[in-house]
């Protein structure tokens, strides 16, 4: 923290080879029209530079940037470190934004929160106080919901390796999104047994692919998540679906 608080005190330097990628000339027309107050080139690039480098070049940034380092030290000196503080307000704001974008458009559309990019407890409270639904994946996550009183039937159970007593511990959930025909049989079996009839979404593979790299391309036909299109096995499956007794087929689902 000492060596942090120094360089928020004085300008960082401006090797050229600490200078962005991006520092072409029409960045830097861009940058004069948006930051007035900032150097005509950017002294480090943001991807590696930490973001109040630029605090002692503007002074809306340096009181900001200031105020947060400062209670940043503090907090973890309170709270000791790994500590992880999230924006409250602008969390909201961006919840609030994405319920307003989609019902004004489609009237029964949910919004719903993925677990994988942060959750806690509180983190569901406020999903919860925001009317947003919540994705979850694997047993912890639930529980996390389940202990704070999340309504269960606005959660969507995701995970292409759900264990037996995770689908056991979702039933009666809003959604199960199934990956599979083996899934398929074990959600069947298990809701029938605990007398529930499961609501389920069908995860489809698009068969698309994307250019990105192969460990994360989710929509290609040889993915390991969801029912292939292939040779009609989806449609398939959907017939399995509808067979079942203590399921109903609800939707689908892809991306």
């Amino acid at each position: 923290f000492t060596r942090e608080t120094r360089v928020r005190t004085r300008p960082p330097r401006r090797d050229a080879c600490e200078r962005s990628a991006k520092d072409t000339p029409d960045a830097r027309e861009e940058r004069k029209r948006k930051w007035p107050c900032l150097p005509p080139t950017l002294p480090r690039s943001p991807t590696c530079a930490p973001p109040w480098s630029w605090a002692p070049y503007c002074p809306r940034l340096r009181k900001c940037a200031t105020t947060t380092c400062s209670s940043a030290v503090q907090l973890a000196r309170e709270e000791g470190t790994a500590l992880y503080v999230f924006d409250e307000a602008d969390l909201r704001h961006r919840m609030e934004a994405y319920c307003e974008a989609f019902r004004s458009r489609y009237e029964n559309s949910d919004v719903i929160y993925a677990s994988k990019a942060f959750l806690n407890k509180e983190v569901v409270r406020i999903a919860q106080a925001e009317g947003l639904c919540l994705d979850v994946s694997g047993g912890g996550e639930l529980a996390c919901a389940q202990a704070v009183g999340f309504p269960m039937e606005r959660v969507f159970v995701h995970g292409n390796n759900k264990t037996p007593r995770e689908l056991e511990e979702a039933a009666g959930v809003g959604r199960i999104v199934v990956d599979s025909r083996i899934e398929l049989a074990r959600v069947n079996e298990i809701a029938g047994r605990l007398g529930v009839v499961q609501d389920i979404y069908m995860r489809i593979t698009p068969g698309v692919e994307a250019d990105t790299h192969e460990y994360i391309r989710t929509g290609c036909e040889d993915s390991k998540f969801g029912f292939t299109m292939r040779e009609d096995f989806a449609f398939t499956c959907v017939a399995d679906v509808l067979a079942a007794e203590n399921v109903r087929l609800a939707g689908l689902h892809c991306h």
